[in-house]
């Protein structure tokens, strides 16, 4: 585990309640197989870019993703190294219909109450933050159990290996290398031979040009998660639309 990865991970485990949430909202489907999909993210920044937008409109950001169709929605909630927060996600909530994504480090099984509580559909769980498969497993069981789907993300052969130990049946592929943070789509066009073909696919991290879509939903992605671009890359807009 990375140092920074690290950090977030004890400061994530500081912060838990012990109470238990509960909620009558009952999720939306997240993703599908019919045709490949665009979940966009609102997001104020990360470890390697900063603080980007802090001033971004959670509605006016839902109102673009809206027009350009996309199909679903990660909402980071992370606070100290992400800027995020719960009543992003609430507010998000309370303003579309799409799915929404909590994009978080999930460490206990708490967080599954709470994101349902806050109105997510979909929760995420990064196989890097464990040594062994013990949580993973706790969360995905918590997670099915309260009808949440769940994004397990890997970021190597090994991670992958481990994800479907726990029965994973939506993968994501990050493309970040979280010793440097560089990004390289390779990593999710080799990885994808190793998927099964059941299992449905998220690329994540990296994605810049409609040439880039286009070849990761050529080698058999589903979908792609997509933040950063949304924040500086110039025109972006116009690929999705390409697609």
């Amino acid at each position: 585990m990375t140092d920074i990865l690290a950090r977030i991970i004890t400061e994530k485990r500081r912060v838990i309640p012990s109470s238990v949430l509960d909620s009558n909202y009952v999720p939306r489907p997240f993703l599908h197989k019919n045709n490949f999909q665009v979940i966009a993210e609102i997001k104020r920044g990360s470890p390697s870019l900063g603080l980007v937008a802090p001033d971004l409109s959670i509605e006016e950001t839902l109102r673009r993703y809206e027009s350009l169709g996309v199909s679903a929605v990660s909402v980071l909630t992370e606070e100290a190294y992400f800027y995020g927060s719960l009543k992003d996600l609430e507010l998000a909530r309370s303003m579309t219909k799409l799915p929404l994504l909590r994009k978080d480090f999930m460490v206990d099984v708490f967080q599954i109450s709470e994101s349902k509580y806050c109105g997510a559909d979909a929760m995420l769980i990064i196989m890097a933050a464990f040594e062994d498969e013990i949580v993973p497993r706790q969360l995905m069981a918590e997670s099915r159990r309260l009808g949440l789907s769940v994004l397990t993300e890997v970021h190597n052969k090994v991670e992958l290996e481990r994800a479907l130990s726990i029965g994973a049946e939506i993968i994501g592929v990050n493309n970040r290398d979280l010793h440097c943070f560089k990004t390289d789509i390779n990593v999710s066009l080799e990885l994808v031979k190793y998927i099964p073909d059941d299992i449905i696919k998220v690329t994540e991290s990296g994605i810049k040009t409609v040439e880039d879509l286009r070849r990761l939903r050529d080698a058999g992605y589903n979908a792609a998660l997509i933040g950063e671009a949304f924040l500086n890359v110039e025109g972006f807009d116009e690929v999705i639309q390409q697609l």
